[in-house]
């Protein structure tokens, strides 16, 4: 199917021996940034299938950028008739979506060395005030950074998950998917400091510069043992902090319910719970924390009949 770009060329060259010079150089610019749009719309569609409204509309932004003595040389092509004035700058922002995209594919969002995503975004909203394009691109960037924090709360890492909303809302306001990952960080427990018992700093190795409770990962925690359980105060609330440690996803929100997980555990179907997430009478002295989340169906039932329950420092997180 011929394009408005390939139908362009093709009426420029059998035109040339009619047209006035000027015309003439002005439709070999025309050809030649027309292949420059083409290509940056394929760019700013690579890895998904361009939706047909994208495509007319991108369409249409090309013919809006045609000056007004080229709609009257091509009166087919532009039916509508008088269309933007300013052509160098519309077909400049259109050239200008191809870096853009290229910027966003490599996660140069709002920071990056040779520029980003949200500086070249604007300048297209600049030189074409109300691109479809440009506002859809940003959209995008705010889209990108609300899934990092949402995927980063979803592990208990609130301090990433904050930040990455704090860049999406650089992009600007208006955005509502700003507004509701926000009250998403507010309801999470593990983004209320107040919410956790850090216990004390009786433990084998406090203020070490680790985090030696099992009920929190990231690379500031250690393998601690059942025994350091709530006696590393200091440190874990210190890299809790700094972002460096977040609570275990399986101790988040267990007062909303429990995964219980799986039945790896040596010790399954033993009728003992051995997660240590629980505490009761059918639950052993001797706790392994590599069992955390692995005695599934023990744990479910006793805790269903109430013989054991969770540990009181992880029921509130």
């Amino acid at each position: 199917m011929e394009t408005i770009c390939d139908y362009r060329r093709s009426r420029t060259s059998a035109a040339a021996g009619r047209v006035p010079r000027r015309e003439r150089s002005f439709g070999r610019r025309w050809a030649d940034l027309c292949l420059a749009v083409c290509i940056a719309f394929v760019g700013f569609h690579s890895g998904s299938r361009a939706q047909d409204i994208e495509e007319r509309l991108f369409w249409e932004s090309v013919s809006a950028c045609t000056e007004r003595d080229e709609v009257e040389l091509y009166p087919e092509l532009f039916p509508g008739g008088d269309h933007v004035a300013e052509a160098r700058d519309c077909l400049e922002a259109l050239g200008l979506l191809d870096a853009c995209a290229e910027h966003f594919r490599a996660d140069r969002l709002t920071t990056g060395a040779g520029g980003t995503a949200l500086a070249c975004y604007r300048e297209v909203l600049r030189l074409q005030p109300g691109n479809y394009f440009a506002e859809a691109g940003l959209q995008r960037i705010v889209e990108r950074y609300v899934e990092w924090s949402s995927r980063n709360l979803a592990r208990g890492d609130c301090g990433r998950a904050t930040r990455y909303l704090d860049l999406a809302r650089t992009v600007g306001t208006g955005f509502g998917i700003i507004d509701s990952q926000a009250a998403e960080i507010d309801r999470h427990r593990s983004c209320q400091g107040a919410a956790i018992d850090f216990g004390d700093d009786t433990g084998s190795w406090p203020r070490d510069g680790e985090c030696d409770d099992f009920r929190f990962t990231g690379p500031g925690a250690s393998d601690a043992s059942y025994e350091e359980l709530g006696k590393d105060a200091s440190d874990c609330r210190m890299l809790l902090d700094r972002g460096q440690v977040w609570l275990h996803p399986l101790i988040v929100n267990l007062d909303q319910g429990v995964n219980y997980g799986d039945d790896a555990s040596d010790y399954a179907w033993d009728g003992e719970c051995d997660d240590p997430r629980f505490v009761g009478s059918m639950v052993p002295a001797f706790m392994l924390i590599e069992d955390l989340g692995h005695d599934a169906t023990d744990c479910r039932q006793l805790h269903q009949e109430g013989r054991i329950s969770i540990h009181p420092l992880m029921g509130g997180l």
